[in-house]
Protein backbone atom coordinates (compact mmCIF):
# COMPACT_ATOMS: atom_id res chain seq x y z
CA UNK A 1 0.00 0.00 0.00
CA UNK A 2 1.55 3.45 -0.83
CA UNK A 3 2.30 6.35 1.73
CA UNK A 4 -0.38 8.31 0.27
CA UNK A 5 -3.62 6.20 0.95
CA UNK A 6 -1.68 5.01 4.32
CA UNK A 7 -2.26 8.63 5.20
CA UNK A 8 -5.34 9.05 4.34
CA UNK A 9 -6.44 6.31 5.81
CA UNK A 10 -4.85 7.45 9.03
CA UNK A 11 -6.49 11.18 8.86
CA UNK A 12 -9.51 9.15 7.82
CA UNK A 13 -9.64 7.78 11.28
CA UNK A 14 -8.58 10.39 13.36
CA UNK A 15 -11.56 12.68 11.12
CA UNK A 16 -14.18 9.06 12.17
CA UNK A 17 -13.07 9.16 16.04
CA UNK A 18 -13.24 13.19 15.92
CA UNK A 19 -16.88 13.45 14.59
CA UNK A 20 -18.51 10.48 16.82
CA UNK A 21 -20.27 10.26 20.09
CA UNK A 22 -18.93 7.56 20.85
CA UNK A 23 -16.18 4.91 19.48
CA UNK A 24 -15.84 1.25 20.98
CA UNK A 25 -13.23 -1.19 20.06
CA UNK A 26 -14.33 -4.94 20.01
CA UNK A 27 -12.17 -7.40 19.95
CA UNK A 28 -12.36 -10.62 18.40
CA UNK A 29 -13.61 -12.76 15.28
CA UNK A 30 -16.86 -13.50 13.56
CA UNK A 31 -17.37 -14.68 10.49
CA UNK A 32 -18.12 -12.44 7.25
CA UNK A 33 -21.95 -12.84 6.96
CA UNK A 34 -22.15 -12.18 11.01
CA UNK A 35 -20.05 -9.05 10.28
CA UNK A 36 -22.71 -7.73 7.34
CA UNK A 37 -25.64 -8.80 9.70
CA UNK A 38 -23.76 -6.61 12.54
CA UNK A 39 -23.03 -3.70 10.24
CA UNK A 40 -27.01 -3.51 9.02
CA UNK A 41 -28.35 -3.49 13.07
CA UNK A 42 -25.46 -0.74 13.60
CA UNK A 43 -26.77 1.07 10.58
CA UNK A 44 -30.51 0.78 11.07
CA UNK A 45 -31.15 1.25 14.87
CA UNK A 46 -28.40 3.85 15.27
CA UNK A 47 -26.40 5.54 13.02
CA UNK A 48 -23.51 3.11 13.91
CA UNK A 49 -21.11 2.37 11.45
CA UNK A 50 -18.55 -0.76 11.81
CA UNK A 51 -14.57 -0.05 10.09
CA UNK A 52 -11.84 -2.36 10.56
CA UNK A 53 -8.11 -1.03 10.21
CA UNK A 54 -4.61 -2.29 10.56
CA UNK A 55 -3.29 -1.72 13.73
CA UNK A 56 -0.56 -0.24 12.62
CA UNK A 57 -2.35 2.49 10.82
CA UNK A 58 -4.57 2.68 14.41
CA UNK A 59 -1.03 3.02 15.91
CA UNK A 60 -0.39 5.69 13.36
CA UNK A 61 -3.79 8.04 13.95
CA UNK A 62 -3.14 7.61 17.69
CA UNK A 63 0.33 9.68 17.40
CA UNK A 64 -1.50 12.35 15.46
CA UNK A 65 -4.80 12.24 18.41
CA UNK A 66 -4.94 12.68 21.97
CA UNK A 67 -8.12 10.58 22.33
CA UNK A 68 -7.07 7.82 20.09
CA UNK A 69 -3.63 8.00 22.14
CA UNK A 70 -5.94 7.15 25.28
CA UNK A 71 -6.79 3.80 23.19
CA UNK A 72 -3.50 2.74 21.78
CA UNK A 73 -2.69 -0.10 24.45
CA UNK A 74 -6.15 -1.95 23.11
CA UNK A 75 -4.45 -2.07 19.21
CA UNK A 76 -2.37 -4.92 19.43
CA UNK A 77 -5.08 -8.20 18.49
CA UNK A 78 -7.96 -8.20 15.94
CA UNK A 79 -10.30 -5.59 16.37
CA UNK A 80 -12.92 -3.78 15.16
CA UNK A 81 -13.76 -0.30 15.94
CA UNK A 82 -17.69 0.70 15.92
CA UNK A 83 -18.39 4.44 15.41
CA UNK A 84 -21.77 5.92 17.00
CA UNK A 85 -23.08 9.54 15.73
CA UNK A 86 -26.35 9.79 17.48
CA UNK A 87 -28.16 7.78 19.97
CA UNK A 88 -25.00 5.71 21.69
CA UNK A 89 -27.24 3.75 23.97
CA UNK A 90 -28.81 2.01 20.64
CA UNK A 91 -25.31 1.64 19.63
CA UNK A 92 -24.18 -0.08 23.06
CA UNK A 93 -27.74 -2.37 23.03
CA UNK A 94 -26.23 -3.73 19.65
CA UNK A 95 -23.24 -4.28 20.63
CA UNK A 96 -24.57 -6.29 23.27
CA UNK A 97 -26.62 -8.13 20.87
CA UNK A 98 -23.78 -9.42 19.16
CA UNK A 99 -21.63 -10.12 22.33
CA UNK A 100 -24.59 -12.71 23.33
CA UNK A 101 -24.40 -14.79 19.93
CA UNK A 102 -20.80 -14.14 19.47
CA UNK A 103 -19.59 -14.54 23.19
CA UNK A 104 -15.54 -14.12 21.75
CA UNK A 105 -16.77 -10.84 20.59
CA UNK A 106 -15.55 -8.42 23.64
CA UNK A 107 -15.45 -4.53 24.32
CA UNK A 108 -11.84 -3.51 25.21
CA UNK A 109 -12.84 -0.16 25.57
CA UNK A 110 -13.33 2.95 23.77
CA UNK A 111 -14.20 6.78 24.02
CA UNK A 112 -17.34 8.05 24.98
CA UNK A 113 -18.20 11.61 24.86
CA UNK A 114 -14.74 12.57 24.27
CA UNK A 115 -12.97 10.40 27.50
CA UNK A 116 -11.35 7.07 27.66
CA UNK A 117 -13.92 4.50 28.77
CA UNK A 118 -12.38 0.98 30.24
CA UNK A 119 -14.19 -2.18 29.15
CA UNK A 120 -15.72 -2.27 32.97
CA UNK A 121 -16.98 1.26 32.46
CA UNK A 122 -18.63 0.04 29.13
CA UNK A 123 -20.04 -2.74 30.74
CA UNK A 124 -21.54 0.10 33.51
CA UNK A 125 -22.89 2.37 30.66
CA UNK A 126 -24.30 -0.98 29.10
CA UNK A 127 -26.12 -1.49 32.30
CA UNK A 128 -27.62 1.98 32.16
CA UNK A 129 -31.71 2.39 31.39
CA UNK A 130 -31.92 4.41 28.00
CA UNK A 131 -33.24 7.91 28.30
CA UNK A 132 -36.70 6.57 26.71
CA UNK A 133 -36.66 4.00 29.84
CA UNK A 134 -36.21 6.42 31.93
CA UNK A 135 -39.08 8.94 30.38
CA UNK A 136 -41.07 5.84 30.73
CA UNK A 137 -40.45 4.98 34.61
CA UNK A 138 -40.86 8.72 35.78
CA UNK A 139 -44.25 8.60 34.29
CA UNK A 140 -45.25 5.36 35.32
CA UNK A 141 -44.41 6.74 39.58
CA UNK A 142 -46.31 9.84 39.21
CA UNK A 143 -49.06 8.47 37.33
CA UNK A 144 -49.29 5.36 39.92
CA UNK A 145 -50.89 7.35 43.35
CA UNK A 146 -53.38 8.52 40.54
CA UNK A 147 -54.74 5.09 39.24
CA UNK A 148 -54.82 3.86 42.89
CA UNK A 149 -57.07 6.40 43.83
CA UNK A 150 -59.27 6.37 40.84
CA UNK A 151 -59.20 2.71 41.64
CA UNK A 152 -60.57 3.36 45.05
CA UNK A 153 -62.92 5.60 44.20
CA UNK A 154 -64.63 3.36 41.64
CA UNK A 155 -64.87 0.39 44.43
CA UNK A 156 -66.27 2.84 46.55
CA UNK A 157 -69.02 4.33 44.26
CA UNK A 158 -69.55 0.45 43.46
CA UNK A 159 -70.32 -0.28 46.90
CA UNK A 160 -72.61 2.58 47.02
CA UNK A 161 -74.78 1.47 44.07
Amino acid sequence: MKLSIKSEIVNNIVESFSKCESAFILSGSIGASANQGFRKELKSSSGGKLKIFKNTLLRRAAENNETIGECKHLFNKQIMLVFSNNDSFKTISSIKSINKKHPSVEVCGGVYQEKFVSANQFKKIANLSSINELHFKLCSYINSPIVKLISALHQISAKES
